[in-house]
């Protein structure tokens, strides 16, 4: 008799690995409650930032917000003139950012002592900064599915991150703040619109994409960083999904030819240095980037180009040449190899950090910096998010968990320590200069009157110190620093014209000529120049020299009316009334009303002899 067969055995599935996290509902208040500490210490260490002594630089603030005409009233002209793509401040199209310093402008200022506080400028920036560490939680802790430890890592060294000082502190950054405010919100209801396929979700996501945008041109990846998440969501990259992205790429075409074309002034001349010199540049800063991800120490407002370029690189240049296009290759290699979660997170957060630095490293040289601490403020939320995953994945792992958050609150505690003085740096514009040119001064041999530079310093710091210490009426110590820009023989008319004026203050008036002639010969389109030079010539008695250069400055600048009336003066005192008199009629016939032409006038007619003229006009004057 045979056997009964025997059923086969049923197949049980295995087990799924424990998740160490709460559910969702709780997860996302769970994550608001971690946030709370952390958005204390993000107080703490910004803690200077509401100090008596915080004070708007001579970078740009003067631009953006102390003499910007355009903020200083918030009518509806002013917001029309803010939105017309042909207006540039700085130049940039920013008209929302611009908005926003016209409502912090109309808080801070003081008509009655005609005073503009800094107060309402750096709260703004505060506040600006603590959402977006809020809305990195909830775009990682979304994009994530729930994972908590991820999220809370990430936003808190979002928060206190050293590298984001620049863009905190500094009045004039407000727009990084602002765009990246609306970038992830756009991050955060695109998810949503992934998730529910409304199309409501996906026009918001647009809305929101162009008030990034319109904050800084920076924004314009964003429709890149929507496909890199639809990879990153294993979603079909069919018609449907590229067709969606369309009006965001032609937007961001749009606002890229609109910022290229106000910027044109700003960017290098190509041919300064070769295609094989700019590509080192560029792999430069992007591994210098993130270098200073997770070593934040020598940090500065300016970081110079290579000192001599002809004489060759540092090696750090060369090694960046073959580490730069692994660090790009590497996680696209891993991700089709391993299709593994972390390979997949590893995918994301090296595209967005590679899509957010991608328009500011130097290719392509805009401005006198290889790399600036501001550029990193959207772009470290990708190297952020890399970090998170690895450090959830060790934490819900009892065997590392321990050391494992030892590690993270350690480098947690240093960045928070390093942030705080670096806010200290940004107090004026004093501490500011005098900590870069700390890092990058100008090094000199002297043989008798023969000066050699041994190093090249930051030129724009000893500048912009100069000028400080000039405005706040330092000149001893304002000729100290412009003296050092002098012995390298700086091609900056500016600079030569600010030492002109203190040699003209000191009483070295032949110094201050020999000044004033490099000014004109740097740029000799400049009337101010010619202006300062003129007047310095009277000083001197030489009158002749000093009509020449006011008659030079009048034809640079007609409409000036502060060059009429000392012209027609010298011209009166050298007796050259005639020239005077037709000076002067041309002035009264655009400025009627304006008397001193007239008193003038009468004084030139006095000199030829004609008694009635002379008569008729001091009686106009009165």
């Amino acid at each position: 008799m045979s056997k009964k067969k025997q059923p086969a055995a049923k197949k049980t599935a295995p087990k799924p690995q424990q998740n160490t996290d709460v559910t969702p509902k709780e997860s996302i208040w769970v994550g608001m409650k971690w946030l709370i500490p952390v958005l204390l210490l993000t107080l703490i260490v910004y803690a200077g930032m509401f100090s008596e002594d915080k004070q708007f630089t001579n970078w740009d603030d003067i631009n953006y917000i102390t003499e910007q005409p355009l903020i200083k009233e918030l009518s509806a002209e002013n917001i029309s003139t803010l939105f017309d793509p042909e207006t540039q401040v700085m130049l940039n199209y920013h008209p929302l950012t611009m908005i926003s310093l016209a409502i912090d402008y109309s808080l801070g200022y003081d008509e009655l002592s005609n005073t503009l506080s800094i107060a309402p400028f750096a709260k703004t920036n505060i506040i600006l900064h603590m959402l977006n560490v809020v809305l990195v939680f909830i775009f990682l802790y979304r994009l994530s599915r729930g994972k908590l430890w991820l999220s809370i890592i990430a936003a808190t060294l979002f928060a206190v991150h050293p590298m984001h000082v620049e863009s905190v502190a500094w009045m004039s950054a407000r727009k990084d703040l602002l765009y990246c405010f609306f970038f992830l919100i756009s991050c955060i209801v695109y998810l949503k619109y992934l998730d529910t396929k409304k199309y409501s979700f996906l026009l918001l996501t647009f809305v929101l994409f162009l008030a990034a945008c319109l904050s800084k041109a920076m924004a314009v990846p964003l429709p890149f960083v929507l496909l890199l998440t639809d990879v990153f969501y294993k979603r079909k990259l069919d018609g449907k999904a590229l067709l969606e992205k369309v009006p965001f790429i032609l937007f961001a075409v749009w606002i890229g030819y609109i910022t290229i074309g106000h910027q044109q002034n700003a960017i290098g001349e190509f041919a300064a240095y070769s295609v094989g010199q700019r590509i080192m540049f560029a792999c430069y800063g992007f591994c210098m980037y993130l270098v200073k991800l997770v070593a934040p120490v020598n940090l500065s407002a300016l970081y110079p180009y290579p000192d001599d370029v002809q004489a060759g690189f540092q090696p750090a240049y060369y090694i960046t040449l073959l580490v730069a296009p692994l660090l790009v290759a590497s996680p696209i290699y891993f991700y089709f190899k391993e299709k593994s979660e972390r390979a997949n997170q590893l995918l994301w957060g090296t595209g967005f950090y590679i899509l957010m630095i991608l328009l500011v490293i130097q290719f392509v040289s805009v401005g006198q910096a290889i790399i600036a601490d501001r550029y990193t403020y959207m772009a470290y939320i990708g190297p952020f998010f890399i970090i998170g995953a690895f450090s959830h994945k060790l934490i819900n792992n009892n065997k590392y968990k321990n050391v494992t958050i030892g590690v993270l609150v350690v480098f947690t505690l240093i960045c928070s320590s390093l942030t705080y003085s670096r806010v200290e740096v940004w107090r004026n514009s004093k501490a500011l200069w005098l900590d870069v040119i700390d890092q990058y001064p100008y090094e000199f041999t002297e043989n008798g009157e023969n000066v050699t530079v041994v190093k090249r310093g930051a030129k724009s710091a000893y500048k912009n110190i100069g000028e400080w210490y000039t405005i706040t009426k330092q000149y001893d110590s304002a000729f100290m620093y412009y003296n050092v820009l002098a012995k390298a023989e700086t091609q900056d008319a500016e600079t030569w014209s600010n030492l002109g004026n203190i040699y003209t203050i000191r009483g070295e008036l032949q110094n201050s000529v020999s000044a004033f002639d490099k000014a004109i010969k740097y740029d000799s389109a400049n009337y101010e120049s010619y202006l300062k030079r003129g007047v310095v010539y009277s000083f001197m008695k030489d009158t002749n020299s000093a009509i020449a250069d006011l008659q030079k400055a009048l034809s640079l600048s007609p409409s000036n009316e502060q060059i009429t009336p000392l012209l027609a003066k010298f011209l009166i005192e050298a007796q050259r009334y005639k020239e005077a008199i037709d000076l002067l009629e041309q002035a009264v016939a655009t400025s009627p009303n304006n008397k001193s032409y007239y008193a003038q006038l009468a004084r030139a007619y006095q000199g030829i002899g004609n008694d009635e003229k002379a008569a008729q006009y001091s009686a106009m004057a009165k």
